[in-house]
């Protein structure tokens, strides 16, 4: 790039002069789009996430949890469970 000497010093041609407040602006939205991009989404469980804390709280029904499922037995026609989380 071409400089020119002026009474400040040598400046560059082809690029605009920004305010120090537009200059922090662009870096401080640069980083926040680099952060929204480098941390992974925590919005869905794992894989092998399964329901924990369950309450019949209608109907009658069994919960039962092992290492590698969760099972439900149903002895009415409808249940209702309420489960604590994932």
């Amino acid at each position: 790039m071409a400089r020119i000497r002026t009474k400040r010093g040598a400046q560059i041609t082809g690029m605009a002069r920004q305010s120090r407040a537009a200059l922090l602006r662009s870096t401080a939205l640069q980083a926040a789009f680099l952060l929204v991009l480098a941390v992974p989404a925590r919005a869905e469980p794992p894989a092998n996430a399964r329901p924990q804390g369950g309450v019949v709280v209608a109907g009658a029904a069994a919960i039962v949890n092992t290492p590698n499922a969760t099972t439900i037995n149903q002895s009415t026609q409808r249940a209702a469970i309420n489960w604590s989380g994932f």
